[in-house]
């Protein structure tokens, strides 16, 4: 339903024509970014990953839902704005962080460390970041993303392993028994040996490490030695023998 005298008046109904569609188009892209957007904040706050933005003074100006649970921070009026390491960096590492922070301006190279710190509930955490910059059209930095894992589980993992092993070495370098661990060749691996054999042979851990426990076997007994390691390392059970070996 139009005014029958706009016939008349062509280029006129067409550039109005115009003008609506290119409103309703920017309606309709508007509508696909902010759908875009959602679909991307959705995405970010699911992840379990670190994800992040500073400024180039080292503020937080975006963070996503990881960034809060491992700051221990619940509200995020307390991190937005914050400086990044007086939320993620202990005390005494602080000054060394923002000193560095400078030094890398204004380039922001991508980088990769981890640290380690005491978050806002007291529990200790250790955070393996990747940082990369973000440039403007001029190629300037103007914000540093920063990803990162929260490894703490893996490193007490690896604390708890690491006693485990102090303690295996520790009871292997105290009893009189002689203890080495060879490969299916017969090839003494790494730290294989206790102190008792080291004794006994008069050579170090790393000496022996590498070597053919053959070398140290009587040659008149090295066929049954080599048989037995070769058993062995297929899986068969081998019985108790006695083997005469060359002592220092």
């Amino acid at each position: 339903i139009h005014d029958r005298t706009l016939t008349d008046q062509r280029e006129l109904v067409d550039a109005v024509a115009a003008t609506v569609s290119l409103a309703f188009e920017k309606e309709r892209l508007q509508a696909e970014v902010r759908a875009q957007y959602r679909f991307l904040e959705t995405i970010i706050n699911t992840v379990p990953s670190l994800l992040s933005v500073v400024d180039t003074q080292g503020r937080f100006r975006n963070f996503n839902r990881a960034v809060e649970i491992a700051s221990g921070l619940e509200d995020r009026d307390l991190i937005d704005g914050a400086y990044f390491w007086d939320v993620f960096i202990s005390h005494e590492e602080r000054e060394a962080m923002i000193e560095r922070f400078h030094e890398a301006a204004p380039d922001f190279v991508a980088a990769e460390y981890e640290n380690t710190f005491i978050d806002a509930t007291g529990q200790e955490r250790v955070i393996a970041w990747r940082t990369a910059p973000l440039v403007d059209e001029s190629g300037n930095v103007v914000r540093i993303v920063a990803g990162g894992i929260d490894i703490s589980d893996r490193k007490r993992r690896e604390v708890d392993l690491q006693r485990q092993r102090d303690f295996a070495n520790a009871v292997a370098d105290t009893i009189p028994s002689y203890i080495v661990i060879t490969d299916r060749e017969g090839i003494v691996v790494p730290i294989g040996v206790n102190r008792a054999f080291c004794d006994a042979f008069g050579k170090s851990v790393d000496e022996l490490a590498g070597t053919s426990i053959l070398e140290l076997v009587d040659p008149r007994d090295e066929q049954s030695a080599r048989l037995a390691i070769a058993g062995a390392a297929n899986g068969v059970p081998q019985a108790e023998r006695e083997n005469t070996w060359i002592g220092r």
